[in-house]
Order: structure tokens, then sequence, then C-alpha cells
């Protein structure tokens, strides 16, 4: 008979690609997630369930989340706003009440106002910040905080994120502190 050999501790499963929400991946402070089409990245909330998939990057927890998407700018005079807002819409799955303007996948979903709320830089990146009143997702009412940026010349990227009015946690805090941490991959916080 052969000699028995130890073969030591079996090996551990890979870890998930982090490719889709069924993966099942929880953020943690070392967590960057890449913003698809881009060299850009941001830090998912730490224990939010996360994904970089081929179209978006999403993070959530309960019934808060924030998604990004990019589009490439192909007409120099006029970017993909409306397209990229309308699959930030789509993939978070809000809607608005019918009163709003516009079409879509958003029901009355307004659309994107041309002057910003807000700017800020972070991580040296430019962006716009606009909230839209009266959003719902999975049966809650709530803002929707949505943010853009371009990345040079040939790319706009767009996010959004959803917390309802009586979140009694910090996911307003948390998607806010997501959002600054949006920089060039290599040097992102």
């Amino acid at each position: 008979t052969a000699p028995l050999v130890d073969a030591g501790p079996p090996e551990a499963p890979p870890p998930p690609k982090c490719e889709a929400l069924g993966d099942g991946c929880t953020a943690n402070e070392d967590t960057r997630a890449a913003i698809a089409g881009t060299k850009l990245a941001f830090r998912p909330p730490t224990g939010w369930t996360w994904a970089a998939e081929a179209d978006a990057t999403i993070a959530q927890k309960d019934k808060s989340a924030i998604v990004v998407v990019s589009r490439p700018i192909t007409d120099k005079k006029k970017a993909p706003r409306a397209a990229a807002f309308e699959a930030v819409l789509t993939r978070l799955a809000v809607t608005f009440p019918k009163k709003g303007k516009g079409k879509g996948k958003g029901k009355g979903a307004p659309a994107l106002p041309k002057k910003p709320d807000r700017k800020i830089v972070v991580g040296g990146v430019p962006m716009d910040l606009f909230q839209l009143d009266g959003a719902e997702r999975d049966g809650a009412r709530g803002p929707l905080l949505v943010f853009e940026t371009r990345q040079g010349s040939e790319i706009l990227v767009v996010g959004g994120a959803f917390v309802p009015d009586d979140d009694g946690s910090k996911s307003d805090t948390e998607i806010m502190g997501a959002i600054e941490s949006v920089a060039p991959a290599e040097s992102a916080p």
C-alpha cells in the first residue's frame, strides 16, 4: 500500500468576483468598486452588498441603494445625460409619481435639471449634485440624489442614490461618503 501523504488543509474556495449582487459581496473599509467603462472607483458603504456589474456598479442595504453608470460621449455638443439618467433610474428601480414630467421607466420621472443644486470636487474630480424629491423604491418614498461628472471629454458618469424618508440608520451619510470617495482607480481613497 502507498504511504498516506498529508495534503494539508483543504483549499479555500476562490473569493467571489463581485460581478453581480448575487455573488453576495459585502463591502469593507478597503473595498474599492470600479465604475464600469471608466478609470474611476468609489468606496461602497461598509457592510453593504455591492457588485461591479458590466453596465453599472451598485451597492445596497435594506431599501437604500447607490448605482453608478457611465456612457461614452460620442457627440461633443450633447452628452448622453438622458440615457445615463434613465439607466440609473432603471437599475435602482426608482419611480416617481405620474405628475412629474418626462417619460420612461421612471413613470413620471423628471428630467435631470441643467443646473446642479450643488457643485463639489472629490478626489480631484469635479461633480454636480442634484436632489429630486418624491422618488419611490420598494414601497418607500424618499429623495433621489443624482451626481454627474465626466472623465475627460470622452465619458459621462452618472450616479443615483436613494434613501427612504423613514431610514433610521446612517445610510444618507454613508452614501455621501461613497460619493465623496470617487477618484481615479489607482488613487481611490
